[in-house]
């Protein structure tokens, strides 16, 4: 029998593209792209290059700004962890939402163990935050704000942009958890005017197992990892730069179809919409590829 995957959340098989980028990469036997030799200069080339792609994907201006992950989880313990142990001499409070992730729940749960505090604002029935609400919830000691882009099981998208001018307003950081937007729709870091961003290379057909945070100019934040100097001083410990080659290939491509996958996934809800209303099986969707 043939197994039909429709999780393309939690994993998704690797774009033929991305596999031979990859396979590539493996071929050239790159160095690390700290060292200072020839082989190294090679290496942070290419390391360049994808993180260039990365930051396009998201509209980051400067690509430094985005730092190499191991995946989504570390890039929210990072964001979370990070924004409230660097700015902690501001305040210990911290809002978030009854609809996150467990990532940020137990980065948030680690947080409350170490003295924060922490403030969950509900959702209406359609899992949507009202900016009331988080407006409401921010106090004099709150440094952080952080809010789902879009929700993992039921899809539904936050008013991001209004939380962040709330935010900007209030002089609190704004970190959003992307991962199951960026790659997927359209993200734009300059427009949404957010702090902090976390996102994953699988949810647009990358390899699992990287990821990047999108930390602004300017915001303070501490690194999790002791050690080197890589990805701009934030990330310590050589990278996985197979993985990063996979994730900037696969970011080109998703900024190539994005528009074509999102019109056919409006098939799919439209054709199961329909079955549902009247009773009846949908017709099949037309899907492209």
């Amino acid at each position: 029998m043939k197994i039909v995957n429709l999780d393309h959340i939690s994993a998704n098989p690797l774009l033929p593209e991305v596999q031979a980028a990859m396979i590539e990469a493996i071929k050239m036997n790159y160095g690390n792209p700290s060292s200072q030799h020839k082989t190294g200069d090679k290496t942070s080339e290419a390391l360049k290059s994808a993180r260039e792609s990365v930051a396009h994907l998201i509209n980051c201006a400067l690509p430094k700004e985005v730092v190499f992950t191991s995946g989504g989880t570390e890039s929210v313990n990072h964001a979370l962890k990070g924004l409230a142990l660097a700015n902690r001499d501001k305040g210990r409070h911290i809002v978030t939402s009854n609809i996150e992730h467990n990532a940020v729940i137990r980065s948030l749960r680690r947080l409350k163990m170490m003295g924060f505090q922490i403030t969950s604002i509900p959702v209406d029935k359609y899992g949507r935050i009202s900016p009331d609400h988080v407006a409401k919830a921010i106090r004099d000691e709150t440094i952080v704000v952080s809010i789902m882009h879009s929700n993992n099981e039921i899809g539904t998208t936050q008013p991001i942009e209004e939380i962040a001018q709330i935010s900007k307003e209030k002089k609190v950081l704004f970190h959003i958890d992307a991962v199951d937007s960026v790659g997927v729709v359209p993200i734009d870091v300059q427009r949404l005017g957010v702090d902090a961003l976390s996102f994953a290379s699988n949810p647009f057909y990358g390899p699992t197992g990287v990821g990047g945070l999108y930390i602004r100019r300017g915001v303070n934040i501490w690194p999790l990892l002791d050690g080197g100097i890589q990805e701009n001083n934030k990330r310590a410990g050589a990278e996985n730069l197979i993985g990063i080659i996979g994730m900037g290939v696969a970011a080109g491509l998703a900024m190539r179809d994005m528009g074509l996958l999102m019109r056919d996934s409006g098939n799919v809800t439209s054709a199961c919409s329909r079955g549902r209303d009247t009773g009846y099986p949908a017709p099949p969707a037309q899907i492209q590829t």
